[in-house]
């Protein structure tokens, strides 16, 4: 075998899984489990996504304001359409938008997690940590106030994520001792 240290992070942490991995030995082990619980955060962190997709279909599908919005402006989009027509059309836009938003990052997030994540990239934790949080975060409390939306499905959806990614972090930023004392790694 030759060293290649000219390798990006994660080929080398795949190249040392695929190394150890014959030796049967403690690192074979704690490499298995460290993939394993990328595995499942990247899976965990795909339903959520998924589920920002099929949010996102339902808005741009119905292309009109949710039962919640009507509840919080106090009138239909029927009513609406009758008092201000150009409002309505602009409140339908915006629903489309939102639905294209909402499919734009749960693609774009299922990409960087399948990608780049389950093989313990650092840039596409970070890319998770601010396309996802950054986006569900502040939508979830920006949009308190509006009410009506299932915000148990919301929260579930949050913790999810949270623990997701905290369990990612753990393994993409953490080093085996056997990868702290070298700088070589067989290819």
């Amino acid at each position: 075998m030759e060293p290649c240290s000219s390798q990006s992070g994660s080929d080398n942490y795949l190249r040392s899984i695929s190394f150890y991995e014959g030796t049967g030995d403690y690192y074979s082990h704690v490499m298995r489990r460290r993939l394993i619980i990328l595995k499942a955060a990247s899976i965990i962190l795909i339903i959520v996504a998924v589920f920002s997709v099929i949010i996102g279909v339902v808005y741009i599908a119905t292309g009109a304001l949710m039962e919640y919005h009507e509840a919080f402006i106090g009138m239909t989009m029927e009513k609406l359409s009758e008092d201000n027509p150009r409002l309505a059309t602009l409140a339908g836009i915006f629903v489309r938008l939102a639905g294209t938003l909402f499919i734009g990052v749960g693609l774009l997030s299922i990409a960087v997690i399948y990608y780049g994540l389950r093989k313990a990239e650092r840039w596409a934790w970070w890319a998770t940590l601010i396309g996802m949080g950054v986006v569900s975060g502040p939508m979830v409390a920006i949009t308190n106030p509006v009410g009506g939306f299932p915000w148990t499905l919301a929260i579930v959806l949050l913790i999810m994520f949270v623990i997701a990614v905290g369990l990612a972090a753990r393994e993409v930023f953490k080093r085996t001792a056997e990868e702290s004392n070298t700088s070589i790694h067989y290819g």
